[in-house]
């Protein structure tokens, strides 16, 4: 008896020796197909509306990119921006790292949510717009005072003002301007797969990044009434025609391109922009650039 009890103790203690191992599954991998999203317009007086709501059932973290921007949650409602067929790219991350897309068109009928019209004035009624230097002035890049009121079509009124034909004759010369990015260059707005930003020099080179809109960043003048820039416009990865400010003092382009610009001005048919150094203050200089569509 004692030697039984004394082989079953034995017989237990290897047993309690024995490592406990956990098996985790790393979880189901998903295919296109598998997907289970929906998107799903808010339905206003029979019409699909450009308010979308958008869900992930499936059990991953996931990424919707509806073109003017980004959602990473499983449920949201977001706002489009233009009629009619939209792709909305569906990024799922799965268990093991893999990355699986799925794209679903919608058709917005009716713009029922207010949407800013300067989005349209950009980006035009079929979600992308280009754009080119605007001569109607007789000038299309200048020097003039920041956060104050002057009258823009009129040369007497800038502190220094440059034709297109300038830009191309200094810039050969090797005076301030890159000339490839004078005449015959353009830029390119489109929110159809996200809000892209692209530029091409007059030889054909592109660029691409990404772009914001902010049409609540207003800007005064120094009353702190009376409006100078009705919204911001803030770039990532390139950046507009001519990029560089000109610095007085130096007589010469500073070395750092600029990504944020005022807009002083976006309609249908012209695009002024504007932008100073950091702490510039009412009548410092700024620089602007004046485009119109191509």
């Amino acid at each position: 008896m004692k030697q039984f009890i004394i082989l079953f103790v034995a017989a237990v203690a290897f047993i309690a020796c024995e490592p406990v191992v956990n098996n985790y599954s790393i979880g189901t991998i998903y295919t296109a197909e598998q997907l289970d999203i929906e998107v799903l317009p808010v339905i206003v007086d029979g019409k699909q509306s450009n308010k979308i709501i958008l869900k992930n059932n499936t059990p991953i973290l996931c990424e919707w990119n509806y073109g003017a921007g980004l959602s990473r949650l499983p449920v949201d409602t977001v706002m489009l921006l233009r009629r009619g067929d939209i792709n909305i790219t569906f990024t799922g991350l799965n268990a093991d790292g893999s990355k699986i897309t799925k794209i679903i068109s919608v058709t917005v009928e009716e713009l029922s949510f207010p949407v800013s019209p300067e989005w349209e004035y950009l980006c035009g009624p079929t979600g992308e717009k280009e754009w080119i230097w605007d001569e109607t002035w007789g000038f299309v890049w200048g020097s003039g005072p920041y956060r104050t009121v002057f009258q823009l079509d009129d040369y007497d009124s800038w502190w220094w003002a440059v034709s297109l034909e300038e830009i191309d004759d200094w810039g050969n010369m090797g005076w301030y301007f890159d000339p490839a990015y004078g005449e015959g260059a353009s830029m390119k707005f489109s929110i159809l797969n996200n809000a892209v930003f692209s530029k091409t020099s007059r030889d054909g080179t592109l660029s691409t990044g990404s772009f914001s809109l902010n049409m609540n960043k207003v800007t005064y003048t120094e009353d702190g009434e009376t409006v100078w820039a009705k919204g911001k416009l803030s770039l990532s990865g390139t950046t507009i025609l001519l990029e560089y400010l000109y610095d007085w003092d130096m007589d010469d382009m500073l070395p750092d391109p600029m990504y944020e610009f005022d807009i002083i001005e976006l309609e249908e048919d012209r695009l002024v922009l504007a932008a100073a150094p950091a702490g510039s203050a009412p009548e410092d200089a700024a620089c602007f650039w004046i485009f119109k569509p191509k």
